[in-house]
């Protein structure tokens, strides 16, 4: 686990988990770096949190192994029980300011929290490029973990489809490139058409033209990270909160009595 602290223990922060948990990755490392995470922690004075859970890599075989052919089980329920942990045990956690971000199989470890967590823990979520069903990537990744989707009926609980689960959390921010050469563009797209399906409105959506899984063409390596940041501090100070406040509040209007 790493952590990015304020100095001050006295009042409420809110709380960002960093996640990308793909097989035998690591983020969790001695090593000095300067990334978003340092940037949220301090212009949005925030705590935020890298957990390598089960499935990452330098760990040992069977912390590894544990996710063949089940992906976004294991590491999902990692993520939600660290950040708990976090919540119940250090009293200078706001609960209500919660929040999960990833890119690629980060941003596939986002939605699949979400879906799972279901608002309980983390109020918020921030998914780029994000994988949606794993029918929809690369046999030659894919079918190294979670073997053929003939011989692997856990195709369908790997992928984003209880959607109707996303009501539940505050709001979320999706967000692609048209060109994506390594997670298909299509897998936001079928995500997309699921929650109209089911009426789910409760998210934002950015697209970007052309731009690869890199997210770089027509000055939007600046823009994604522009827009994050952006979105988060919104969620942060409650103005999507207010939102909903609002929207139930003008839903109850009687416009014509």
């Amino acid at each position: 686990m790493k952590s990015w602290l304020p100095t001050s223990r006295k009042k409420k922060y809110p709380l960002l988990f960093f996640v990308y948990g793909g097989p035998g990755s690591q983020l969790v490392e001695q090593r000095y770096s300067i990334s978003f995470s340092q940037v949220v922690a301090a212009e949005l004075d925030a705590v935020v949190v890298t957990v390598d859970g089960r499935g990452t890599g330098f760990k040992g075989k069977k912390f590894r192994n544990i996710v063949a052919e089940n992906l976004g089980y294991y590491e999902v329920r990692d993520q939600v029980a660290a950040a708990k942990l976090w919540i119940n045990r250090k009293t200078y956690i706001d609960s209500t300011r919660t929040a999960i971000w990833g890119w690629s199989y980060g941003g596939f470890m986002t939605l699949k929290t979400l879906e799972y967590d279901q608002g309980e823990t983390f109020k918020y979520g921030m998914s780029v490029a994000p994988v949606t069903n794993w029918l929809f990537y690369d046999s030659i990744y894919t079918e190294r973990y979670m073997n053929t989707p003939q011989a692997n009926p856990g195709y369908a609980n790997s992928s984003v489809q209880n959607v109707e689960n996303f009501k539940n959390a505050t709001r979320f921010l999706l967000m692609h490139g048209t060109g994506d050469d390594n997670v298909h563009f299509q897998n936001s797209l079928k995500f997309l058409d699921m929650l109209d399906l089911k009426g789910i409105e409760n998210y934002d959506l950015h697209i970007f033209p052309d731009s690869d899984h890199g997210i770089r063409y027509h000055n939007a390596g600046l823009i994604v990270y522009d827009k994050l940041f952006t979105w988060l501090k919104l969620a942060f100070s409650g103005f999507f909160e207010d939102q909903i406040i609002f929207e139930t509040f003008d839903d109850d209007l009687d416009l014509y009595g």
